[in-house]
């Protein structure tokens, strides 16, 4: 019996399913690893996914809230593919890298702010802790200021102790 869509969208509900038990946004796959599963959904152990089919698979793919990248039509059996979320952040980032646009190139850029900024971020000095009483004393009191003052308290009959 040949693959019907039911098969295809077994398959997607599968891809789907191992992605929301990771709590991932996307997951490579060996693009075999859709031929397997597609051959158990199926019951076909000769099913091949060409290029008809893989649009097909990519439809069901769609309609469960994924896509792939490289698409299944571009593909052939040794590949790896990428399955995302579609309009998730990582779906969204592929699409502003694979699509070239005037939008695109806005979100492009302002993810490689973020990253570069946070790079930076990483790179600084780690800020350190709060300084010591002794510290503070000699910013706002230098040593020979600090001896001066000292000093004078000898001369202060108030202050003198037994």
């Amino acid at each position: 019996m040949p693959v019907v869509y039911d098969d295809l969208l077994k398959v997607a509900r599968s891809l789907r399913r191992e992605l929301d038990r990771g709590n991932l946004a996307f997951k490579s796959f060996d693009r075999m690893e859709l031929t397997r599963r597609l051959r158990s959904m199926s019951g076909e152990d000769a099913t091949r996914i060409k290029q008809l089919l893989g649009g097909e698979l990519e439809q069901a793919m769609s309609a469960q809230g994924l896509r792939c990248y490289p698409s299944l039509t571009e593909t052939t059996t040794g590949d790896r593919i990428r399955v995302f979320r579609a309009g998730s952040v990582a779906g969204d980032l592929i699409d502003a890298v694979l699509v070239p646009s005037p939008d695109h190139d806005r979100d492009l850029a302002t993810a490689v702010a973020k990253i570069n900024g946070k790079w930076e971020r990483d790179r600084e000095p780690k800020q350190a802790d709060e300084p010591s009483l002794e510290e503070t004393l000699e910013r706002l009191l230098p040593r020979e200021k600090h001896l001066a003052f000292v000093r004078s308290l000898d001369d202060d009959p108030d202050l003198a102790t037994t």
